[in-house]
């Protein structure tokens, strides 16, 4: 590992060796734009209804199985 890191260290010292004046930083590594959508809160699906899809509900809750032990 330590002979791959010391590889990597002389790449970046034969890089400070070029002259990047006028050049801008990358952001991204491709050209790719990605479009967000708009983040937007909808209600898909009424509270009683998924209660009584749930196999195991209470009165306000959907019950799921315990899966972290007590030490």
């Amino acid at each position: 590992m330590l002979g791959d890191l010391n590889q990597i260290l002389g790449w970046v010292e034969k890089l400070k060796e070029l002259d990047t004046t006028g050049v801008e930083p990358l952001r991204f590594m491709s050209g790719e734009v990605n479009n967000f959508r708009a983040d937007k809160t909808a209600n898909t699906l009424e509270k009683d209804k998924a209660l009584k899809l749930a196999p195991q509900a209470d009165d306000d809750h959907v019950l799921v199985p315990k899966v972290l032990k007590n030490k």
